[in-house]
């Protein structure tokens, strides 16, 4: 009696996967594999009729059914996810209620609400107390394990939801283009044949009367063959009663002399003009009391004005659609027409149509028609495709699989941990200590007070100046002994960064490196070519009095002099002399100016 009871749960677990397999498989394995067509033909003959591939359960249900039987006969591996496949039962079946009521891009679909009840009841209660207890320490690392699922869960929704927006918005763009191209071909259709008509209108307008028979039968037959929906022509007389008529196939004489209101009723009772004001206009009618037509009608007119007659073509509406009988299987798409609330025509593949719906105007005369078109369930899924599903399902056992491993690893990841603390640790000392070196290396190269390159690493930057030709440009600011006896060397200091700063706005102008030399005196590096002194100058007095430094001294902005002098890199030290020589006659010719060094 035991022994027959796994033998008959494992019977149940192999018709359960039967069932659930073949069902889950539609939804992820990639069309190139088994295309919608192949699914549709197995449901539709497992299911003897009764069920098609269009109406598969919704995935987000059909996974949460799947987890809480896997949960039930799982074996040890459910027992050990058994905290996440609760989870994520649970989350399933609430996303499944919310978008069941809420969901206005059809993205599940539904189930019975005493199903999801149910289901969502059972994953409740198999909920274990011991979760909600942070002190018990063996569930600790459940937690952690439960985070990590539900965030690859999370994600995985996440992007489901967003891959469904993202392709209904795509479907009903494609949707609607399909709409407006039918419109589009139907009015190109009627705007080639009213050009046409126009074209036979100036043809009678010519003959300065009514056409002949002769005439009539001349012309009138090449229309037929040009439109396949042309119905018939006729020419009226200004009183409203047909001369001529001809209509697809043959002549009919017993239409002669009768007004075209009694042929052609007009569906809004609304008679053609024929003053000699009006030109042409389009109404709908009844072709014989019984058959919905297009009545186009031109005036004709003689050379002094007054008024032959009218063309008149009647356009077939069925006719007129069936050309677009290509277009509208190709895309797989029903298309109706209706007039006041009243189907006029209708076309639907043979494939089931869906019930989204794309309805354009097309106007005729002073009505117009209602066109249109929905496309079929087998279009929309073959366009929909199952990337985003695939996805889903991929992420939920990968959630799976990483709640797993959390558990099973958890000793491992914390001596893991350890190590990553210590070389954490190490990596933070080799960094402070790379930092401090930094540090080090770049005071042995700068100054600390102003951050300018000091002296030797200008002399370095001559060296490795690509231009041979340069020019250096002596700076020293004037009276600053003054200034540290005056306000002190704090005020001093002051002084010295903010005239730094500005001149090192202004050598970079001009493609140079700035340095400084000792006490107040700063030095520039240029090439030559790129040195204009003059413009130099005054960049620099610029630049200095715009820092808004009062000397103490003069009780005016603070000022600088400047000695350049041209030469080579391997001349570098007899240029420093000769642009101080320079800086030193600038001193002397009253300060606040730039002299250049002879060569």
């Amino acid at each position: 009696m035991f022994r027959a009871r796994p033998r008959l749960s494992r019977a149940l677990n192999v018709g359960y996967l039967a069932l659930i397999v073949p069902i889950l498989a539609c939804y992820v394995m990639p069309t190139s594999w088994v295309n919608q067509e192949q699914w549709h033909t197995l449901f539709d003959r497992v299911s003897l009729g009764h069920l098609t591939y269009y109406d598969q359960p919704a995935l987000i249900g059909l996974l949460a059914i799947i987890l809480l039987a896997f949960y039930r006969n799982g074996g040890r591996f459910a027992r050990l996810c058994a905290p996440m496949i609760i989870v994520m039962a649970i989350t399933l079946l609430t996303l499944q209620f919310y978008l069941q009521a809420n969901d206005t891009l059809h993205e599940v679909r539904p189930l019975p609400l005493p199903l999801l009840a149910g289901l969502l009841l059972i994953a409740l209660s198999k909920i274990d107390p011991r979760l909600l207890r942070r002190r018990y320490h063996p569930y600790r690392p459940t937690f952690t394990a439960l985070i990590l699922g539900a965030f690859v869960m999370s994600t995985s929704l996440v992007y489901w939801h967003y891959q469904n927006v993202q392709m209904q918005y795509r479907l009903n763009s494609d949707s609607r283009t399909i709409s407006n191209d039918v419109l589009e071909q139907l009015d190109q259709a009627l705007e080639s044949h009213d050009q046409s008509m126009e074209h036979l209108n100036r043809i009678w307008n010519m003959l300065d009367q009514a056409p002949t028979q002769a005439q009539w039968q001349a012309i009138v037959s090449i229309y037929f063959d040009t439109f396949t929906f042309e119905k018939a022509l006729a020419f009226v007389s200004p009183s409203g009663v047909i001369e001529r008529y001809q209509s697809r196939g043959a002549a009919r004489d017993d239409v002669i002399g009768k007004p075209l209101s009694a042929v052609a009723p007009p569906l809004d009772a609304h008679e053609p003009d024929f003053s000699p004001t009006a030109s042409s206009d389009t109404q709908i009618v009844l072709l014989d009391g019984q058959v919905p037509s297009l009545m186009y009608y031109f005036s004709s007119h003689s050379q002094n004005g007054h008024v032959i007659g009218a063309t008149v073509s009647i356009l077939s509406i069925p006719a007129l659609l069936d050309s677009l009988n290509g277009y509208l299987a190709e895309h797989r798409v029903a298309l109706s027409v209706i007039l006041k609330g009243d189907t006029l025509y209708s076309r639907a593949p043979s494939e089931k149509v869906s019930d989204l719906r794309y309805c354009n105007m097309l106007a005729i005369g002073d009505a117009g028609l209602t066109l249109c078109t929905a496309p079929t369930q087998r279009w929309l899924a073959d366009e929909h495709g199952n990337l985003a599903d695939i996805v889903l399902v991929t992420g939920l056992v990968f959630a799976l699989m990483t709640f797993a491993l959390v558990r099973l690893n958890r000793q491992i990841n914390d001596q893991r941990h350890k190590a990553q603390k210590a070389k954490a640790r190490l990596e933070q000392e080799i960094e402070q200590r790379k930092t401090l070196q930094y540090q080090v290396e770049w005071l042995a190269h700068h100054d600390e007070l102003t951050g300018l390159a000091n002296r030797r690493h200008f002399i370095h930057q001559v060296q490795n100046h690509p231009s041979r030709a340069i020019a250096v440009v002596m700076i020293d600011i004037d009276h600053f002994k003054a200034i540290n006896d005056r306000l002190g060397h704090h005020q001093g200091d002051r002084f010295l960064k903010g005239i730094a700063s500005a001149l090192s706005s202004s050598v970079s102008r001009y493609q140079g490196s700035l340095a400084r030399y000792g006490g107040e005196e700063f030095i520039a590096l240029f090439a030559q070519h790129e040195l204009c002194p003059g413009a130099l100058e005054k960049t620099v007095r610029a630049a200095v009095d715009a820092t808004g430094l009062i000397h103490p001294l003069t009780q005016r902005p603070v000022t600088v002099s400047l000695g350049v002098a041209l030469g080579f890199q391997e001349d570098i030290e007899q240029l420093i002399i000769r642009a101080d020589e320079a800086l030193y006659l600038a001193k002397q010719q009253g300060r606040d100016r730039l002299v250049i060094a002879e060569a």
